[in-house]
């Protein structure tokens, strides 16, 4: 459910949106009659991120592409297959494999400790051999690093790919182009700071990442801007 919320943290009147009536909707954001974009951040914001875990909601294991939807999870899968991606312990292999005492997953018993006993059980029930399995609901299912959102082998790879990113990039902004005065606007730019300049929303918690403890959005929206900024203990964690 995406909540949609006015400036005093109430539903508008159009209603909170189901998951399944966003897919390739964009008429939903774009028309003053559904609330436009506002509504939608004001609620983004506001929510409870779920934990990154190999389970998906029904609207989007069933009902991605409407009634007789796809099961993205099933997609996923065959699209790394149809890509040649290496399996779940290929790539640990891959990513791993140069570390002082790695040793590889031949046997189930391998995932103790890494993946949680019930995951282990469900994908012993439908892979025949540890080997077999697929790299993205392995990577999921991974017990998250600590203090981290995901497991230790996705983090592994979107650090790599961040990186090479960064790395590879000739116009990336500390590479020197910037004088100290725009170096420090850049840095000192928030998620929260670019929705207020580009909406018509007003009061927004400093790090939009956390949720803020009820009522503090609305005494934000209303002017008063420093209470929710300076006091970190008014954030919840959004994981």
């Amino acid at each position: 459910m995406l909540m949609r919320l006015d400036a005093n943290g109430n539903e508008i009147a159009a209603g909170h949106l189901a998951l399944r009536d966003a897919f390739f909707t964009p008429e939903t954001v774009l028309t003053d009659a559904n609330g436009g974009i506002d509504p939608v951040l004001r609620g983004l914001v506001s929510q409870l991120g779920q934990e990154v875990d190999p389970f998906l909601v029904d609207d989007v294991r069933n009902l991605l592409f409407g009634p007789m939807g796809f099961d993205l999870a099933a997609l996923n899968m065959q699209r790394g297959r149809d890509h040649g991606l290496p399996s779940y312990v290929e790539m640990r292999d891959v990513m791993f494999g140069n570390q002082m005492g790695y040793t590889t997953f031949n046997d189930w018993s391998d995932l103790d400790g890494i993946m949680a006993d019930a995951i282990i059980d469900a994908l012993q029930s439908v892979y025949d051999d540890v080997r077999d399995i697929d790299l993205w609901i392995g990577g999921l299912a991974e017990a998250h690093v600590n203090g981290g959102m995901l497991g230790e082998l996705f983090s592994a790879i979107v650090g790599d790919q961040f990186s090479r990113l960064r790395d590879g990039d000739r116009f990336w902004y500390q590479n020197g182009m910037f004088e100290t005065e725009w170096m420090e606007f850049i840095e000192g730019s928030t998620l929260s700071a670019i929705i207020m300049r580009n909406t018509g929303i007003t009061g927004l918690q400093a790090n939009v990442f956390f949720v803020p403890e009820p009522g503090v959005l609305l005494l934000l929206s209303i002017g008063i801007a420093g209470m929710g900024m300076r006091r970190k203990s008014s954030w919840r964690c959004a994981g």
